[in-house]
């Protein structure tokens, strides 16, 4: 399975909140982290949905407690560098496990530690990431019928959502059972927007454009119509220099540039989520020498619904798409097969 995956689960989760009104109540959330290198510095507890600061705790030695009080359940999330604990902030009293980075404790998140500790055993099972996406829609569909009027259902579309990346009529599945409140919440709302982009660009379908401003590497503005649908076939690697998977792919793309380099083969590269100066060092150490396009940001990721990355894509001549996510030996394969024979 894709370890791009992995890293997105094991860093990158965002969350979301929801609105039930059920009255002032009081919570209580304590931890207690590895270790004390955490000692004396403040963490928040955040509504990830607004992003608003609902409470904070300092930390004294190890250990940390949140007190308060609360009108509405909410999904939470308290960061811890980049990893973060996110739980369902309802009445009660709640314990974080840092194990698994949840909570336990009260009802509903419960519920979610079991449901978390049960798709990470399917994630480590898969032996695809195709195989990944099934397993955990699979689990997921049965948990969202039963639990439409509660966030646990919310909770478990999200985080499918989020880790697993369903596509297709998986994707579909999943939002056909959910509740209404589920949908009009906006991070889940952003992956359905994701999804109509992903429609959008999928192989066979046209490329779609986009101009970075002072994209090229003398500060012009760049499109990518600059590069793709000019009678070449294109290899496109959107990547970061913070990127550890997107690093790994760097000398298997400049193996299929030696090889293929010329006439009807081209590779560009197309540096998102980054700043500018860090892709440009990063190019050097990593010996880049295909064209680039920097500082894009979250530009193109957004037009072609791209939610991790290394994301590579094989353009036509004419500027159809081929494939897309392209990876390691299949992408090796893929350009073969269309280039054709070495230089």
């Amino acid at each position: 399975m894709k370890k791009s995956i992995v890293y997105v689960l094991g860093i990158l989760m965002m969350t979301l909140t929801s609105c039930q009104a059920n009255g002032s109540f009081k919570y209580q959330i304590s931890g207690q982290l590895p270790d004390s290198t955490w000692h004396d510095q403040v963490l928040y507890l955040s509504d990830m949905n607004t992003g608003d600061v609902l409470d904070s705790a300092v930390v004294k030695g190890d250990s940390y407690v949140f007190r308060g009080k609360a009108t509405e359940n909410a999904i939470c999330q308290i960061k811890f560098g980049r990893p973060a604990v996110r739980f369902i902030l309802e009445k009660g009293n709640m314990t974080v496990d840092h194990d698994v980075m949840a909570v336990s404790g009260t009802a509903l998140n419960d519920s979610v530690h079991t449901y978390l500790t049960e798709m990470y055993t399917l994630m480590s099972a898969a032996a695809t990431e195709e195989q990944w996406q099934q397993m955990a829609s699979d689990f997921t569909l049965p948990i969202l019928k039963a639990n439409a009027d509660n966030l646990y259902g919310t909770y478990a579309l999200w985080f499918t959502l989020w880790a697993a990346q369903p596509k297709g009529d998986l994707f579909d599945q999943l939002l056909a059972v959910a509740s209404e409140e589920s949908k009009n919440f906006a991070p889940i709302k952003a992956f359905v927007v994701r999804n109509e982009a992903v429609k959008n660009t999928v192989a066979g379908k046209m490329f779609t454009d986009f101009t970075i401003p002072g994209g090229n590497l003398d500060g012009s503005d760049a499109k990518l119509s600059d590069y793709v649908g000019k009678g070449k076939y294109i290899l496109v690697d959107f990547w970061a220099s913070w990127c550890g998977p997107c690093r790994r792919e760097i000398p298997i793309i400049a193996e299929i540039y030696q090889k293929y380099h010329g006439p009807k083969f081209d590779v560009l590269g197309v540096a998102v989520w980054d700043q500018r100066e860090a892709s440009l060092k990063a190019a050097k150490e990593l010996g880049i020498v295909w064209n680039q396009i920097v500082d894009a940001q979250s530009i193109p990721t957004d037009l072609y619904g791209i939610g991790g990355i290394p994301h590579i894509i094989l353009f036509g001549p004419d500027g159809t798409i081929i494939e897309r996510d392209l990876r390691g030996d299949h992408m090796k394969e893929v350009v073969a097969k269309h280039v054709g024979k070495k230089k």
